[in-house]
């Protein structure tokens, strides 16, 4: 159960921690605003000082949310293995000139570039998460969406559906790791401890299979209990909490748009060709 549990646990990053802290206190537009423009700045960015930037900016901001900089981090080391194996997929792809090696110093960039990237990516997300109840992102994606409103788009429906996609998650977790200890207890091999991937994706069919049933049977109840009680569509400003925008989100969005955009600024100015010179002067 151990191996399981350990292996579940790298979802706890995208869980509520409850602590207090000003970046807790914002409103919950503007932290899913920040979280949404910064995964595209990461995404387009092909800039390794300026994707550097915005790590760097986020394990600042750690601290202003009660948390621990290696926290922020916390939720890459699970992840590494996953990471070294793409970045390798990545490295060997590359196209090269006829007699190149398939590993050299040529590619340190792309594979460091790449690396940056997704850690920055779950370095973002798990620090949105941690200071937004799963409630407020509900709240937060009809405040982005309600310019959409009176052109017909169903906004509180979006937002009901994030928030009942974020609601599933600790379920299948506690779900999985219910069905593995039943496997286990009934002699079956799960296969965590084998390190052959084939046979853990295998020997992990008979916990994935009943967790898919279950998971629609739980979502067709939900439905079913909705409808019994009249749901038919919310309405904006139905809430019990109302969030107004603050001078805190003002600083908390300019100091966010600050660094993609410096992060940006380093990717057109070539930075990187600038620091390899430094680095590599020969």
């Amino acid at each position: 159960m151990r191996d399981f549990g350990a292996s579940g646990s790298s979802l706890n990053f995208l869980k509520f921690r409850g602590l207090s802290g000003p970046l807790q206190k914002l409103h919950p537009g503007s932290k899913l605003g920040a979280l949404l423009v910064g995964l595209g700045i990461i995404t387009a960015c092909g800039s390794i000082a300026g994707l550097s930037i915005i790590l760097l900016f986020l394990l600042a901001a750690a601290p202003f949310a009660s948390l621990r900089p290696r926290a922020v981090l916390r939720p890459v080391v699970p992840v590494m293995p996953f990471l070294i194996v793409v970045i390798l997929i990545h490295a060997l792809t590359l196209p090269r000139a006829p007699g190149e090696p398939l590993l050299s110093t040529a590619d340190i960039a792309p594979a460091s570039l790449m690396l940056i990237r997704i850690l920055s990516a779950i370095m973002l997300l798990g620090l949105t998460t941690a200071i937004t109840p799963t409630a407020e992102i509900s709240y937060g994606i009809e405040a982005l969406l309600s310019p959409l409103a009176p052109f017909g788009f169903p906004v509180a429906e979006a937002g009901l559906i994030a928030t009942l996609t974020f609601r599933f998650i600790p379920f299948l977790r506690e779900e999985g790791e219910r069905l593995a200890k039943a496997q286990t207890v009934r002699g079956g091999d799960l296969g965590y401890r084998s390190r052959n991937p084939f046979r853990r994706i295998k020997a992990s069919l008979p916990v994935m299979v009943p967790l898919f049933i279950g998971t629609l049977r739980k979502a067709e109840t939900l439905g079913e209990a909705m409808h019994l009680r009249g749901y038919a569509g919310t309405r904006l400003g139905d809430r019990l909490h109302r969030f107004i925008l603050s001078g805190k989100d003002i600083v908390w969005l300019c100091c966010s748009f600050g660094a993609y955009a410096a992060a940006i600024w380093c990717w057109f100015a070539d930075y990187d060709r600038l620091l390899a010179a430094l680095v590599l002067p020969f």
